[in-house]
């Protein structure tokens, strides 16, 4: 934590919250993790911030609706703060990212046609009928399988 502040550390806390929309345990949370600088401190103890921070803020907010972990963010945000960062480090950390949406999107793909494969047999049979999914598992014949009365399959 740094001590007293300098002339550059204008903004309080207070401040921050207005311009930012985000709450104090936002605040100091992101300051927590690395995310922000630490704040500077007056000699009461009142944390100030430079107006750099409402720019790193409104970043993270950016780089959590496009899906970025907090780590990834931390890693831009010091990416950005390198003097000799270059537009490759950055493409770099978002190409990886994009890798893993894409593996992430092909999964849920997997998923959702598993699901919509197994609900359609629960369409196609008896809606009425009891349903075995909790003993027998996702297997078509666990679902509205029909029996010589009319009700689901007995499980073995």
């Amino acid at each position: 934590m740094k001590e007293l502040a300098t002339p550059r550390a204008t903004l309080t806390t207070s401040a921050i919250m207005k311009r930012s929309g985000l709450g104090r345990n936002a605040l100091r949370f992101y300051e927590e993790r690395g995310l922000l600088e630490s704040a500077q401190r007056t000699a009461a103890g009142y944390r100030l911030y430079t107006p750099a921070v409402l720019l790193d803020l409104q970043f993270i907010k950016q780089a959590k609706a496009a899906g970025l972990s907090l780590a990834e963010i931390k890693d831009l945000l010091a990416i950005g703060r390198d003097e000799v960062s270059t537009c490759g480090a950055v493409a770099k950390t978002i190409a990886a990212k994009v890798t893993d949406i894409e593996a992430l999107i092909a999964q849920l793909e997997r998923r959702k046609a598993f699901l919509q494969e197994f609900l359609g047999t629960c369409k196609s049979n008896n809606a009425a009928a009891r349903c075995e999914v909790r003993t027998r598992g996702f297997q078509p014949s666990a679902c509205c399988a029909p029996s010589s009365t009319g009700g689901a399959a007995k499980a073995n």
